[in-house]
């Protein structure tokens, strides 16, 4: 009997470690199975014959999924007008004029993607409806063309960069203070109608900047890094958060001995190394950046940015608003910057001009950057938000 018990013990782990392999087999199965009853050949299709694997998508409209499968109906649709010729331009206004009756905007404009709207967006604002101007672009001679970034470089910002636009980056409260100075001055600005926003970090930068400089006239922040240390320690775990706070120990020494600032991931698996922010999605798509559009990406962080991040809070300036329209936009679940005190922090604002906004569903930290259906939405309400206020 203890032989069969142990043998049988055995059997049992060797099928609970088999256990993922066999539940990819029985997907792949069930997938093709399914495909073959809509008479789909999964391994004969345009991207088979160049070599390129197809996959199961169960992460959601993601860019670097290839976005999202189109509707029979859009198919339809492109094949109906792949049968003519058309000019382009007219076609551009015709369906500006559509997109604005479905969705109730002034106008529309359809673009290769994020990007694309990224840079027809930044050329709009500095070239407007000037055929001299636009023709002129990417050369910004004469024409208002400095971008003003919070937070540091993004994995998108070359979108701007293509138009000849120059990126100004402002990386703390003061810097954005002194960014509202500046364009405050410029004759093409009207100073009762600037508002701030920002997301992530940046997005509680907004916090300090609309209580101490009074031409702030509305405060937009999307899922903000309210508290360092309880992000950190919520992030970590406590057995991470003790490793974390070992390395930046060492580095202090180190800091002090070389003069040199030590380095640490922005983010990995935690079961891979320490990382500031140890979350597994968020290294993936940054990554996926890198591969696409942001070839210069570096995903590291000195170790003492990670000192100064753990000692950050903007509850106290959250309690001191009480005029200023502010607009909170989180996501359903967020476990890098907290859904949970996101919420009850919002609520000690006294302002009583003030709403939040939660984008529900599959919604998370990162979706809210690269998911095109929630940036839609988080667009959709700052824009509503801004135009009320401003």
């Amino acid at each position: 009997m203890p032989v069969e018990r142990e043998s049988t013990r055995r059997s049992f782990m060797k099928l609970l470690a088999a256990s993922p392999l066999l539940a990819q087999i029985t997907a792949q199965n069930l997938y093709a199975k399914s495909a073959a009853a809509f008479g789909v050949d999964t391994k004969a299709n345009v991207y088979s014959r160049l070599g390129v694997k197809t996959v199961i998508n169960c992460r959601g409209t993601w860019t670097y999924l290839s976005g999202s499968l189109q509707f029979p109906e859009v198919r339809a649709a492109q094949e109906e007008a792949g049968r003519h010729f058309v000019n382009m331009v007219e076609l551009h206004k015709a369906v500006g004029r559509r997109l604005a009756e479905l969705t109730g905007a002034e106008s529309g404009l359809i673009t290769s993607g994020a990007a694309g709207a990224m840079s027809a967006g930044t050329a709009a604002c500095m070239a407007g409806s000037d055929p001299k101007k636009i023709w002129q672009l990417p050369d910004t001679a004469g024409l208002k063309h400095e971008v003003i970034m919070v937070g540091g470089r993004s994995a998108f910002d070359n979108a701007i960069r293509l138009t000849g636009a120059k990126l100004v980056l402002v990386e703390k409260p003061d810097d954005i203070i002194n960014a509202i100075t500046y364009v405050s001055l410029r004759d093409d600005v009207d100073v009762n109608r600037i508002g701030i926003w920002g997301i992530s970090y940046a997005g509680a930068h907004v916090f300090p900047v609309g209580v101490y400089d009074s031409r702030v006239r509305c405060i937009m922040s999307v899922v903000p890094m309210l508290d360092g240390h309880y992000n950190m320690l919520r992030a970590n775990s406590n057995v991470g958060y003790r490793e974390l706070q070992k390395i930046i120990a060492d580095d202090r020494v180190a800091r002090f001995k070389t003069g040199k600032h030590g380095t640490i991931a922005h983010s990995a698996h935690p079961h891979e190394k320490p990382s500031a922010w140890p979350a597994p999605e968020t290294w993936p798509v940054f990554r996926k950046f890198k591969e696409t559009v942001a070839p210069n990406h570096e995903h590291w962080t000195t170790v003492q940015s990670v000192e100064y991040a753990m000692r950050y809070n903007v509850v106290p300036y959250m309690e001191r608003i009480i005029y200023t329209p502010v607009l909170m936009v989180t996501s359903a679940y967020d476990d890098i910057t907290m859904t949970e005190f996101e919420v009850p922090a919002f609520q000690k604002i006294p302002c009583p001009r003030k709403r939040l906004v939660q984008i529900g569903g599959d919604a998370s930290h990162m979706s809210l950057y690269d998911n095109p259906n929630h940036l839609d939405l988080v667009g959709q309400e700052c824009a509503n938000f801004a135009k009320q206020y401003l």
